[in-house]
């Protein structure tokens, strides 16, 4: 009874929002290691493209890395990494919070997003505004004094923020990480093996070094499908949230569930696909 009383002023069940929020956060949550992974891409890439030492005692050099990750390239992934990772973590705690709050009326989930981390992740500043504006939502709906009969006018108010939020996420993953990174990457491998080919490996050599590259293209290959998955359910999450604050108060209880319960099952069946990259 509480669930439904919550939205009552708007006709929204409460299972139905809580479903599909719970079901955004856990889906948001998957964009962790795409994130982190930006950087990751980046040292397999200069990795590969190390020359191979002619002293065998230097092939397996514990340096290797370090150096790799010290590529300016790099070291520029790795500094606005914890910015990226903020932004997504208070749109994945906004997520969590609307849940609780549709299910039982209370949330505690805070806001606590770090502004100069925020501004370190080189977003333009009305993407740091639209963050900050969630973290202050958070802030507010964790108090004892909120009153859940707000959340649909709540949802509302949120909704220009969440999508600015979103397109965010969405051009870091398809313009820094697959449009970028992950081709880069899979050049300077290819390239790699290429030189190595040229070096006149004898032909079972030949047959090893093919098969791990084709195995490495392939890790490439998932980690795009996870990270379009991943695009897909920004672009679900965005869409079902701004569904919510402009329709569901003029529906009925289930057609409002009937409008909601699409976006749900549709990142529902994406999770095997982000789960490719962990």
């Amino acid at each position: 009874m509480a669930a439904f009383v919550l939205l009552a002023t708007s006709c929204v069940t409460g299972d139905a929002v809580t479903k599909f929020a719970s079901q955004s956060s856990q889906s948001l949550s998957q964009g962790q290691p795409i994130l982190k992974d930006i950087e990751g891409s980046c040292i397999r890439q200069h990795l590969a493209e190390q020359a191979v030492p002619s002293d065998v005692n230097q092939v397996l050099n514990p340096d290797a890395f370090k150096q790799a990750a010290d590529d300016p390239a790099c070291k520029a992934y790795a500094e606005v990494q914890p910015g990226e990772l903020a932004i997504l973590k208070t749109l994945t705690d906004y997520f969590n919070a609307i849940s609780a709050l549709a299910s039982n009326g209370a949330s505690g989930v805070k806001g606590e997003a770090d502004t100069t981390k925020l501004k370190k992740s080189g977003e333009a500043d009305n993407v740091i505004k639209a963050t900050s504006s969630l973290s202050v939502f958070l802030g507010k709906v964790a108090t004892d004094s909120y009153q859940a009969k707000h959340l649909s006018n709540d949802i509302k108010s949120t909704d220009a923020d969440v999508a600015v939020v979103v397109d965010a996420l969405i051009e870091i993953v398809q313009q820094r990480y697959v449009g970028n990174q992950l081709v880069n990457e899979e050049h300077g491998i290819t390239e790699s093996y290429k030189d190595l080919l040229r070096q006149g490996p004898s032909p079972a050599s030949s047959v090893l070094l093919r098969s791990q590259w084709e195995q490495e293209i392939t890790a490439i290959g998932d980690r795009k499908s996870a990270a379009d998955a991943w695009v897909k359910c920004l672009e679900q999450i965005k869409e079902g949230h701004h569904k919510l604050a402009t329709e569901a108060d003029k529906l009925n209880p289930q057609q409002a569930a009937a409008l909601i319960q699409p976006y749900t099952d549709s990142l529902k069946s994406l999770l095997p696909t982000l789960q490719k990259l962990r």
